[in-house]
């Protein structure tokens, strides 16, 4: 009689890559509309890309805060957090921090490397993140 479990490991291995690449589909329809899953302790939870003003990295979790003043803790690294929204028009600034380029408000000279966010939030910015960030930043 023939072994049917490479049969059965191939169907496996094949729905698991399907639900992968629907995830993804998922996960690409949702930033074209603007929409960002953040996966929470209870699930997942939408909120609006442009509604992010920064994170902050807490160990193996990062912490997302809004405009409307509400805080999200997300399990993921800042790393994970920063390959993913690097491309919707974040940049990363200190080893704890990414912006949104589009909430920050001004860069403050003389008291180091500091910028101002729409929430009156201020974030240092470290010397090896400096250069990346002012090349995002439109100058006159």
């Amino acid at each position: 009689m023939e072994d049917k479990e490479p049969f059965t490991h191939t169907i496996v291995q094949d729905i698991s890559q399907f639900a992968e690449l629907s995830q993804k589909v998922s996960q690409l329809l949702h930033a074209q509309q603007g929409l960002l899953g953040l996966p929470t302790l209870h699930g997942i939870t939408y909120v609006m890309v442009r509604d992010v003003i920064y994170l902050k990295g807490e160990s193996a979790q990062s912490s997302l805060h809004m405009v409307d003043g509400k805080n999200y803790m997300v399990n993921r690294t800042l790393k994970e957090c920063e390959e993913k929204l690097s491309p919707l028009g974040f940049c990363r600034v200190h080893k704890s921090y990414i912006v949104s380029l589009q909430h920050i408000r001004r860069y403050v000279k003389g008291e180091g490397r500091v910028i101002e966010l729409s929430d009156g939030s201020r974030v240092d910015i470290t010397r090896g993140y400096f250069e990346s960030l002012m090349s995002k930043l439109a100058t006159l």
